[in-house]
């Protein structure tokens, strides 16, 4: 099989290694291709950097104004056709296309007018809204085709236009061209599978869930404990600013559960004063062998996120027999054995911090549920299914 799978980065961020884990397993045994668009460029055979930094930031800053964050990038988009004309796939997989890399109506038309299999992995909103990557709790993609958003100057800048409308229809108009056979979407989490099994734009289609990959790393004895107090929590952020991850909740339930040591691991060189004793600080992120053993020697892991539609870090810590405390925020608790999770339905802080390291832990029974979840080969295996569904139908 010639499979074909398109990302907005490679090798970095949760998508840039899920594709990446993806592209390495299908490549044992198939002809496999990746195209990426931000980011450095990297000498990898059949890895290929179509798009051009100085048009995605030109086009960023338009898109700032006019509210078209999909569209534009004539020039890049281009190149990224005719790498799919020049390889003639068989299947293409498309996985994150925001970040200003593709024009996401005009390559989905011209997949659908050219009858190429392809399979949407949804790890996000984005496509199911035409707007906000994070709906939240808002269903106007529903009932109302996002008209009138109120949330557009949070996600796209305070002088961009609403024409949250709009772009919705234009994205229903392009995934609408594609035939049933030619086409259908998987989700990084049976929780957001079932958002885009009700969204009016991908009703018709096939919708299933399969889980992301995680690095065999995290699944491997831990090699040496970074930890010298009794008890200890681990928290871990791609960034200590995002509100969606809410850090600075680790300091009220660390001053409630004193008998606890707090490690908090940013990915990002940012800095930041917890203030605490019972806190320790790591900005920078750590190789991922240490990650691992930071999760391995933890005894519970800590997820504060108000929305996720799958988190690494839950499937990571899993993966290395680590339990994970935390609220429900859609994906985690979908994608977790309730068993060797306790995520708690009302953000309370007072119940969360109660609730700390309360759970038995058996390690070798949380990561076996992990590796039926999240083992690289089971998650291709998965893929393979869909891609294999696709070029079955004539």
């Amino acid at each position: 099989m010639k499979i074909l799978f398109i990302n907005v980065v490679y090798g970095k961020g949760s998508t840039g290694k899920v594709v990446q884990s993806l592209f390495n397993e299908s490549s044992k045994n198939h002809e496999t291709y990746l195209v990426y668009g931000r980011g450095k460029k990297v000498e990898e055979k059949n890895v290929f950097k179509l798009t051009c930094e100085l048009e995605s930031k030109i086009h960023h800053l338009i898109s700032k104004f006019t509210g078209n964050m999909y569209g534009g990038m004539f020039f890049s988009t281009r190149r990224i056709i005719n790498k799919i004309k020049e390889l003639k796939p068989d299947v293409v997989n498309l996985h994150c296309l925001n970040g200003y890399f593709v024009n996401i109506y005009r390559l989905l038309k011209w997949l659908a007018k050219n009858n190429i299999k392809t399979v949407l992995t949804a790890h996000a909103d984005f496509m199911m809204t035409g707007g906000c990557g994070i709906a939240g709790e808002c269903n106007k993609y529903l009932t109302c085709n996002c008209r009138n958003c109120k949330n557009v100057h949070s996600f796209n800048g305070a002088i961009s236009l609403n024409r949250t409308r709009h772009f919705f229809n234009k994205m229903n108009e392009s995934v609408s061209l594609f035939k049933d056979k030619n086409f259908c979407v998987t989700t990084v989490s049976p929780w957001l599978e079932e958002r885009y099994k009700n969204s009016p734009i991908y009703r018709k289609y096939s919708v299933t869930s399969i889980m992301n990959p995680v690095d065999e790393t995290f699944f491997k004895i831990g090699s040496k404990n970074p930890y010298i107090h009794d008890k200890n929590v681990l928290f871990v952020t791609p960034d200590i600013f995002d509100v969606l991850k809410c850090a600075s909740l680790v300091k009220p339930i660390a001053q409630q559960r004193k008998d606890i040591h707090f490690t908090v691991i940013c990915t990002k060189n940012q800095e930041y004063d917890f203030n605490e004793e019972n806190i320790t600080y790591i900005k920078g992120g750590v190789p991922k062998e240490l990650l691992r053993d930071y999760y391995y020697f933890a005894d519970g892991t800590l997820l504060l996120s108000t929305r996720e539609t799958f988190s690494m870090v839950t499937a990571e810590s899993l993966c290395t027999g680590t339990p994970v405390y935390g609220f429900e925020c859609g994906g985690p608790e979908s994608i977790s054995n309730p068993n060797d999770t306790c995520f708690i339905k009302e953000r309370n802080i007072a119940e969360l911090s109660e609730k700390l390291l309360t759970i038995e832990r058996n390690r070798i029974a949380i990561q076996n549920n992990a590796k039926n979840s999240f083992d690289e080969k089971n998650v291709f295996d998965q893929y393979l299914k869909a891609f294999s569904s696709l070029l079955l139908i004539i």
